[in-house]
């Protein structure tokens, strides 16, 4: 199934080209839609450039200019967002110079009315290759391990209703993701997917048919086929309660025999429905593949107060979670990145356990994130084949003036790696203000220290950095 370095570069070529020429070919014919530019000019002071050991730390001064374009439609047959930047850095030492590329692109196109949909989606960002190496919060420091990274997805599907007694969906999504790294590798994705949903019947049963086959290839790796059925009753017990029943069977295959299973059959029984006016819930157990699994969901919607709490499991893949990812950090500037490493070629079952909570005040909201995730992975030999990194989130937004915001933003996190007894820990914290001048123009201060500590000295360091910057939309 492998394939030549040159084919799968021209796959991704005319995936993307069909990514973007789909949704600007269908804005392009229509009216109405909103474009901004803009440009911003930075300057940079950073106590340690190369995020090293206090005893060999550069301190370097950066003038960044960033031009930037907006682009927004919605209509009844297209709704889009588009924001890219280009980002070049000018060092004190020129052989630090750079260019950054930011991309991010999404959006639903109707091609048939009620019936055949294309979703669209492109993101390119400046994302952490190791998290046992270097982590910055800007892309002026730390560049040794960080990479640009390109992700494209395409999903045309047709959506519909069966008859009287139930709805289908039917679709194919196709996405590829390339990095500027040579160490690491590209991979393409197909995944066909179908869902049916049954109409409830007089007695209240509920049920859905789902069916979901992918494969993973990538550059001179093992490719990865991923395939899953599933089925799904819920039945009212009371009013505001539902009975959820789940079963279905895992076929994966990763072209040769793994030190643990990668697939089987697997159930789940468990309830959903409302706790009071504001608190809605979903809890589920049972068995899969990997032993004992569980799904939760609890959140809690109020006036001031929201509050969130979700446990899930999933079966995946680097470039599956690249396809698909949310930051659990939610970082600071602009660096992003799966929080652990980018292993490439290998089956893992990723469990997470996220808690969020947001408070909006009159001026004030305060944001605070606390996590957990666990990569257990499946077609490794070693003795301990698990990372896991463990955090907390917390940003305060300020409404000084009508024109005046300030921000504060703190995380902790902390790392443990297979095959090491290095557990690094990171402190980060960033101070901000923006100050809106009149004619679209902005002044901007960001001040953040960054710190890890960790098991053997020379991968400790410490940054305290300071940028001044203005910018302006057209």
């Amino acid at each position: 199934m492998a394939k030549s370095r040159a084919t799968a570069s021209a796959v991704r070529n005319a995936l993307a080209v069909a990514a973007f020429a789909l949704p600007v070919s269908a804005i392009a014919q229509t009216q109405g839609w909103d474009i901004t530019p803009s440009i911003a000019t930075d300057l940079t002071w950073t106590d340690n450039v190369g995020l090293d050991p206090d005893a060999t730390a550069d301190e370097q001064t950066a003038i960044e200019v960033t031009p930037g374009i907006s682009v927004r439609r919605q209509s009844q047959r297209l709704n889009a967002d588009l924001d890219y930047r280009l980002q070049a850095q000018y060092f004190d030492d020129s052989d630090l110079d750079e260019v950054n590329h930011f991309l991010g692109a999404n959006g639903t196109g109707t091609l048939v009315e009620n019936a055949l949909f294309v979703d669209f989606r492109a993101n390119i960002s400046q994302q952490i290759i190791d998290p046992a190496d270097r982590i910055s919060l800007s892309t002026v420091s730390g560049a040794q391990n960080r990479s640009e990274v390109g992700s494209y997805l395409l999903y045309p599907y047709w959506r519909g209703d069966l008859g009287t007694f139930a709805q289908g969906q039917v679709g194919y999504r196709a996405g590829l993701v390339e990095y500027d790294d040579p160490s690491l590798r590209d991979s393409d994705e197909g995944e066909f997917n179908a869902t049916v949903t049954g109409n409830p019947t007089r007695t209240g049963l509920g049920w859905t048919v789902s069916y979901t086959d992918s494969t993973t290839e990538y550059d001179n790796g093992q490719d990865i086929d991923l395939a899953r059925g599933t089925l799904t009753l819920t039945y009212p017990v009371s009013p505001k309660t539902r009975l959820i029943v789940v079963g279905g069977v895992d076929d994966n295959d990763i072209g040769f025999d793994t030190a643990r299973d990668i697939d089987g059959s697997f159930w789940q029984v468990g309830v959903s429905g409302q706790a009071g006016r504001f608190t809605a819930y979903e809890l589920r157990a049972g068995d899969h593949f990997y032993g004992e699994s569980y799904y939760g969901l609890v959140s809690r919607e109020g006036r001031l107060l929201n509050l969130e709490l979700e446990y899930d499991e999933i079966v995946s893949t680097t470039g599956r979670d690249q396809l698909d990812y949310e930051s659990l950090l939610n970082y600071l500037s602009q660096v992003t990145g799966l929080e652990l490493s980018l292993v490439q070629d290998e089956v893992f079952v990723r469990k997470r356990l996220t808690g969020i909570a947001t408070l909006a005040l009159a001026k004030t909201t305060i944001d605070g994130r606390l996590y957990t995730e666990t990569r257990e992975y499946r077609s490794s030999t070693g003795a301990d084949d698990d990372d896991g990194v463990f955090g907390a989130v917390v940003g305060v937004n300020w409404r000084a003036t009508e024109n005046t915001d300030v921000g504060l933003d703190l995380t902790w996190r902390q790392f443990d790696l297979r095959g090491s007894t290095n557990e690094p820990e990171d402190f980060q914290v960033r101070l901000s203000a923006k100050r809106r001048l009149g004619n679209d123009f902005n002044l901007n201060l960001r001040v953040w220290h960054n710190r890890r500590s960790a098991t053997r000295a020379p991968d400790e360091y410490e940054e305290n950095a300071v940028t001044l910057g203005i910018s302006k939309s057209f």
